[in-house]
């Protein structure tokens, strides 16, 4: 009796393998939906992608305005490169355009393989791009260079009275003004750097400032002579004299050279002009006034007057005042005897223009 007790339990196993496999299938269909839906929104941006870069490579185009963007140009290529569209969003507005830039937003409906059987038969997916336009521009570079060349001295030889104005009244155009004068203790204006050429009608003061002026005492003194000979040959023609410049006397401030006597290695210093006794401070040194802090000034002789005693005075009427800090001399002011050449060190500058290519790209 028991025997028919005893339950047949064979097939069971077969229910279980059925079920078991129902489930395994709906994961992998859902495994295979997600990989393929991953794939499609990948290959939906790269569109979106494609898109936005045709509407930002059209605004350079003349006649292509912002409605041909968005109604025509970005459309035309979206249909031919998606199916299933649903919905287009371009976005080259004034503010984009301004900007150079074209928004493109993109919806479709992306059909699952095997997940349909679960849920929903397909997927909506949006997704956008942003590309900008950048117009080429010209890039120029300057490459300096150092060039030395030989040229005919204008600047550092001439002929010109062995003095050094340091008045104002030097200035005014027309007006009578003095040197030779006493203006400190023992000091009469006078320059050290000069040489005395020629004779008769042709004696003339070569003065080299290449180095600046170097003012010492008593220099003119031994060429009373000279200065009589040329006085009595230039009085009806123009003669030059070098004076403070009206910056240096007006702030008081004058610069000086000062040489190093081993290898001539230059320091330049800016000095009062006169120390708290009132005396010229920068006299009777061994450096040289810088050509920043002098004028040149062409004039007639007025007078040349023997005090006996007392020295003499020179009478000048300033014509015209050279600002010789900005190279700026008389012409033909040299040397009468000789042409010097010297070297003159200048920048070479060459300009080199380049051409940056417009650019289109994707941003955020």
């Amino acid at each position: 009796m028991f025997k028919y007790l005893n339950k047949d339990e064979s097939g069971q196993s077969l229910v279980l393998v059925a079920l078991m496999m129902a489930v395994l299938l709906g994961f992998g269909a859902l495994a295979i939906d997600i990989g393929y839906m991953t794939f499609q929104k990948s290959e939906l941006q790269n569109a979106a992608d494609a898109a936005a870069l045709a509407g930002a490579g059209s605004i350079p185009i003349p006649g292509v305005t912002a409605n041909d963007i968005r109604d025509t140009i970005v459309p035309d290529y979206v249909d031919d490169n998606i199916n299933n569209l649903i919905s287009l969003e371009v976005n080259p507005g004034a503010d984009l355009i301004s900007a150079n830039v074209v928004e493109v937003t993109i919806t479709q409906e992306i059909p699952k393989l095997l997940g349909g059987i679960l849920s929903d038969k397909s997927e909506i997916m949006t997704v956008t791009a942003r590309a900008e336009y950048t117009p080429g521009k010209e890039k120029k570079e300057q490459i300096v260079e150092k060039v030395t060349k030989e040229v005919p001295s204008t600047q550092w030889t001439g002929e010109s009275l062995p003095f050094i104005n340091v008045k104002q009244s030097g200035f005014n155009i027309g007006t009578e003004f003095e040197v030779w004068n006493k203006i400190a203790n023992g000091y009469f204006e006078c320059i050290n750097n000069f040489e005395v050429l020629g004779s008769g009608s042709n004696l003339y003061f070569n003065v080299d400032i290449q180095k600046g002026l170097e003012i010492k005492n008593g220099v003119v003194a031994s060429k009373k002579d000279e200065l009589q000979t040329y006085y009595d040959y230039h009085k009806k023609q123009d003669v030059y004299i070098y004076s403070l410049s009206p910056t240096a006397l007006s702030t008081q401030k004058v610069t000086m050279n000062y040489y190093d006597k081993k290898d001539g290695t230059k320091t330049q210093v800016v000095e009062n002009l006169y120390d708290k006794h009132g005396d010229l401070a920068w006299k009777n040194k061994d450096g040289f006034v810088d050509i920043s802090s002098l004028v040149l000034i062409r004039c007639t002789f007025q007078e040349y007057i023997d005090k006996g005693k007392d020295g003499k005075t020179l009478k000048l009427i300033p014509k015209k005042v050279y600002n010789i800090a900005n190279n700026e001399w008389p012409e033909g002011y040299t040397n009468p005897d000789e042409d010097l050449i010297v070297e003159v060190v200048e920048d070479k500058i060459t300009e080199i223009v380049t051409y940056e290519k417009p650019k289109i790209k994707l941003i955020q």
